[in-house]
């Protein structure tokens, strides 16, 4: 029981020091840098936090969140994710530093709505359940740890809460259809792999759409999209032509279903393989680890 013991007590330890106003994450959130005399205090980061200030006055002047992703992507400024790795890129070890991860309008979202550029310490969103897994569960809002005035802040109040209200206003995207797509992550993209969304324009127009284009742009991958119509017809007639090779020869229709389903079980089953030896290793780190901290306790060392 000395690593549920050791978990319950680590837990309690981090929501006291939340509550504090301590900050806690391992990265620095994108536009500040942790003190560098006290990792738990945060200071502006003047390389990005104008990135920051100009996101928020774009969406208080009415410019939609996927439209200020692309055009922080268009101009090459990095996201959070790639300027992390940006700074610890060295090119002697690492080679050219290649652009792999770009901003999206739900990181645009989730940055709007971050309390900590007014100055506040908004912690405690999600948890994990259990010491054996890397499952996050969110946490209700009203929930979260929130410490007002523990930063200099990025943007004003005022220019904070008219970014909400602009982002209250905008029209809801429509949607395809109330119920879940038939097809949904049924057919993906033959570019990039990503799953094929189910859109419809203002005109009613419905299709599909490359789901990484749609979040991202044309950096990441073309706007491969086909109508809802024309697809749905292609999925009836390849029914009717397996149907009709099955009425003509049964058995070599058989053979051949059984070939592709033993093929997509193959790589269905060393993908679990993979999955399973990463995490049987990190239950074992977790497991040493966690005996470590526990020796350290009873030895009065935490």
């Amino acid at each position: 029981m000395y690593a549920k013991d050791i978990s319950t007590k680590i837990k309690s330890t981090l929501h006291t020091k939340a509550r504090r106003g301590e900050y806690l994450g391992a990265l620095d959130p994108y536009g500040y840098l942790r003190h560098p005399d006290d990792k738990h205090k945060l200071i502006i980061n003047e390389e990005t936090a104008p990135v920051v200030r100009r996101m928020f006055e774009m969406c208080a002047a009415g410019i939609g969140s996927r439209s200020i992703a692309t055009a922080l992507n268009n101009e090459g400024i990095l996201s959070p994710k790639e300027y992390t790795r940006f700074r610890k890129h060295n090119p002697e070890r690492d080679g050219e530093f290649e652009r792999r991860h770009f901003w999206t309008r739900t990181y645009v979202q989730f940055m709007l709505k971050n309390e900590i550029y007014v100055g506040s310490m908004v912690q405690g969103r999600q948890y994990t359940p259990s010491y054996r897994s890397k499952k996050r569960e969110p946490i209700p809002k009203e929930d979260w740890v929130v410490v007002p005035d523990m930063h200099e802040p990025i943007v004003s109040r005022e220019l904070f809460d008219e970014a909400q209200k602009r982002m209250g206003a905008r029209k809801k995207t429509i949607k395809a259809k109330d119920e879940p797509d038939l097809f949904a992550g049924l057919f993906f993209c033959e570019a990039c792999g990503t799953s094929m969304l189910p859109k419809v324009s203002q005109q009613k127009y419905f299709y599909y759409n490359c789901g990484r284009s749609h979040a991202i742009g044309q950096l990441a991958c073309s706007s491969h999209y086909i109508n809802r119509d024309t697809f749905h017809q292609a999925v009836l007639e390849d029914i009717r032509r397996n149907a009709k090779l099955f009425s003509e020869d049964a058995e070599k229709a058989a053979q051949r279903l059984m070939e592709l389903k033993c093929a997509d079980q193959q790589k269905q089953t060393a993908t679990m393989k993979r999955d399973l030896a990463s995490a049987k290793k990190r239950l074992a780190d977790l497991d040493m680890k966690l005996k470590r901290t526990y020796e350290d306790n009873m030895s009065g060392k935490l």
